[in-house]
């Protein structure tokens, strides 16, 4: 199964009216640069209804899949990445 395969099956399980597009919520601010555009961001209190908690907090899960660049296979005699 592929890793974006894995969120489709996390999205359809939670269910799309449980997911948000940020992690900021309430005065909290999370930056998400670098954080790559295949993601969920699931609101855990939609989820979870822990609407009975008072104060301030984030409650969001972040679920993401990082692709790595393939790397060369490394040949013994010539050292890294030869080819």
């Amino acid at each position: 199964m592929e890793l974006s395969e894995v969120l489709d099956e996390i999205r359809k399980r939670v269910g799309e009216e449980n997911l948000t597009n940020s992690c900021s919520s309430d005065g909290c601010r999370v930056d998400m640069t670098d954080v790559p555009r295949e993601r969920i961001v699931v609101d855990v209190e939609r989820v979870f209804q822990v609407n009975q908690k008072k104060g301030r907090r984030c409650d969001r899960m972040l679920l993401y899949v990082e692709r790595y660049p393939a790397r060369r296979p490394q040949h013994p005699d010539k050292g890294e990445n030869s080819g």
